[in-house]
């Protein structure tokens, strides 16, 4: 998010320093809340205040007290195939389709999801670094 950027002093239009700070942000939080992955990605999604005002006022109940929004979001991502997830952590096991190729390919198509929008994102970057890289190059051919 725009705000969330310049509070961290980096360019939201930069793929890899927002990626950089996104990480240390969510290890940040990770260690705030003690390990917590539920409050971490709350507060990924609405803010530490948002999270932390939650906690205040309805103590293990604090999810149903963030908006929908990050409830869902908080909920899909710790729902989702968690091999190896930490204890505690809620999880559900895939139904069956009846169909052994479906039943096969399904848990993969979210982990190509994700993989093909981290590649966007490095295409775009390397774009907008090849775009600037060019403008420069233009500038000095002008000067000459």
């Amino acid at each position: 998010m725009p705000g969330t950027a310049q509070g961290l002093g980096l360019n939201p239009r930069d793929p890899v320093a927002s990626l950089k700070a996104a990480a240390l942000y969510d290890a940040r939080n990770l260690k705030l809340y003690n390990g917590d992955y539920s409050k971490m990605l709350a507060a990924y999604n609405c803010g530490g205040g948002c999270v932390n005002s939650a906690v205040l006022k309805g103590g293990g109940s604090w999810l149903s007290l963030t908006p929908s929004e990050t409830q869902n979001y908080v909920k899909t991502i710790m729902s989702g195939p968690a091999a190896g997830a930490p204890t505690g952590t809620s999880t559900t096991t895939p139904t069956s389709t009846g169909n052994p190729l479906l039943d096969t390919i399904k848990p993969w198509g979210e982990y190509i999801a994700v993989f093909l929008i981290a590649l966007l994102l490095v295409i775009i970057g390397l774009m907008l670094l090849a775009g600037k890289h060019m403008g420069q190059v233009a500038g000095k051919v002008a000067l000459v």
